[in-house]
């Protein structure tokens, strides 16, 4: 039994599996609040222990500033400079270890790790605030399944530098020196094993899901590398079995329960299913749906009924979860029933 409140449909399972099985990343869109970063969550409990999936989610938050160098790993070129100086006033004849200030994030956590029965899930989310060479450039380091530390390549070790030490890789139960290419690329995963077919390689690659809110498009030759799903609206297709799936998502987060607060539920998902067709400029989705729902089973108002002025002023402060511009906010008011 799932401890992950989260239903996905029959089509985004089945793109999970292909992308899964052919080792593609998967390229998730949709409306915010459409379940799109909850997914890696639920692939990596449906999946643990299957497909070689273990851990937990290994999570990056993509920023207008980020470069895929970002999501592979972070030198802490500050505290380096400062114990350099230190060391130097100190007279020491030791050098640091440049390795000792390097800390690896998601995606170059994952390649690292790659071993048989530990394929991680890496989530990048919303990948569209990216400057437009970030898709790009993270595809090729997780399709060669290794990368390069530009603070310790070949021409910037020394004696000083010792892999086998290095506190963020025994952190993550990796030991020993890695093998280096002519490119200085590192790699944890033996080359035979890297370039045998996908089919015969006992290491797979990283479970790697980026979202995007689409607020711009993206590099066609990214696009042609990813697995693509577009999670829609539930009444995108069918109004009727979308209003089943928003109840059947209340009540997997325990907020709908047929023998005791039915009308309320169903009034509400009216509701905003209602406003969603107004003709806001920014509608509403199933998160605010979720978060409004539960404010509602605590105030005991149905939003359908006509209400008391008195009720509309309790109701009142919970609608900035649906509208959140002024004008939205007024449309929904209006909508509201109060007596006079």
């Amino acid at each position: 039994m799932s401890n992950l409140k989260y239903i996905p449909d029959e089509g985004l399972k089945a793109a999970v599996e292909m992308a899964i099985k052919m080792e593609l990343p998967l390229f998730l869109t949709g409306e915010p609040g459409t379940g799109k970063t909850e997914l890696a969550y639920w692939v990596a409990e449906q999946y643990q222990g299957k497909e070689d999936i273990g851990g937990e989610v290994l999570r990056f938050n993509v920023k207008t500033t980020s470069t895929a160098k970002d999501l592979l790993y972070r030198y802490d070129a500050i505290r380096h400079f400062r114990d350099n100086q230190r060391l130097k006033d100190s007279k020491g004849s030791d050098e640091l270890n440049v390795l000792d200030y390097i800390h690896f994030e998601a995606l170059g956590q994952a390649i690292l790790t790659a071993r048989k029965d530990n394929r991680r899930v890496v989530l990048v989310d919303e990948i569209d605030k990216a400057p437009r060479d970030f898709p790009n450039d993270l595809l090729f380091e997780f399709e060669k399944l290794g990368f390069r530390i530009e603070e310790a390549t070949k021409t910037e070790l020394n004696e000083y530098t010792k892999w086998q030490d290095m506190p963020s890789l025994v952190g993550l139960g990796v030991t020993g020196k890695p093998d280096m290419d002519a490119q200085d690329f590192i790699f944890y995963t033996d080359k035979a094993e890297r370039d045998k077919p996908r089919a015969e390689r006992s290491v797979k690659k990283p479970v790697l899901i980026l979202t995007s809110n689409s607020e711009k498009n993206l590099p066609d030759a990214f696009l042609r590398r990813c697995a693509f799903f577009h999670i829609p609206f539930p009444t995108d297709k069918d109004k009727e079995k979308g209003k089943e799936k928003l109840r059947e998502i209340l009540k997997v987060k325990g907020l709908y329960d047929a023998s005791k607060n039915k009308d309320i539920v169903d009034s509400a998902v009216d509701f905003f299913l209602d406003i969603r067709s107004s003709g806001l400029r920014r509608n509403p989705a199933t998160a605010e749906l979720i978060g409004w729902v539960e404010y509602l089973r605590e105030l005991g108002i149905n939003p359908k009924d006509e209400l008391t002025k008195a009720d509309f002023e309790r109701l009142e402060p919970s609608l900035s979860l649906l509208g959140k511009n002024k004008e939205d906010l007024l449309r929904i008011k209006e909508r509201i029933k109060v007596k006079l």
